[in-house]
């Protein structure tokens, strides 16, 4: 399968396109997985396990797009799916304590041009303001590490190794600050992806 298959719009293929010819200017090797449209961290298990082309020793990972009530002011979230993020915990880790919740779909479109679903920190390259704050599991902070993103699709997966990450998120200017997940219960149902 490749782009122009999926099942996804035009505008998200062109989005996608232009995403991965960013990745290979700047040299940064991955490989990409074009699959039925996920929704949830279930869904994509369910696309991982079943498709031997993706590597198993890779980390599928949560991406929570949240907005701080009554500012305009938004953070991405990324974690190992298998981890469950407590929001008040969370906002309470990061300063922003009773103070956090799921950013609306029109926010999430504007500003990152992805739909539910689909969210990746990929989609930062949209944020030419700078104005998302980019929170990371640290442990995720492994330079090796295989993770799967999103291609600003949701009918897509991109293996990526986290060192390649990181040059992406210093050329678009988005510097991740690092969190222990371990300091934040889990009992919070994800399915933001």
């Amino acid at each position: 399968m490749n782009i122009d298959d999926i099942n996804d719009t035009d505008d998200n293929k062109a989005l996608c396109k232009e995403l991965l010819g960013k990745l290979e200017e700047l040299e940064l090797p991955y490989n990409v997985y074009y699959h039925d449209p996920v929704f949830t961290i279930d869904e994509w298990n369910i696309v991982f396990e079943n498709n031997d082309n993706m590597t198993k020793n890779g980390v599928i990972c949560i991406n929570l797009f949240l907005k701080v009530k009554k500012k305009n002011k938004t953070l991405l979230v990324v974690a190992r799916s298998d981890k469950r993020i407590n929001l008040k915990e969370f906002g309470k880790l990061v300063g922003y304590p009773n103070k956090l919740r799921f950013a609306d779909v029109e926010i999430l479109e504007e500003q990152l041009k992805v739909r539910k679903g689909a969210v990746t920190p990929f989609a930062l390259i949209h944020d030419v303001k700078n104005s998302c704050e980019l929170f990371v599991d640290e442990t995720l902070n492994d330079n090796n590490l295989i993770v799967y993103f999103h291609p600003l699709t949701n009918a897509g997966s991109v293996a990526i190794k986290w060192k390649d990450m990181l040059k992406f998120f210093e050329h678009i200017n988005h510097e991740p600050k690092y969190f222990n997940n371990n300091e934040t219960s889990n009992d919070q149902n994800n399915n933001n992806n």
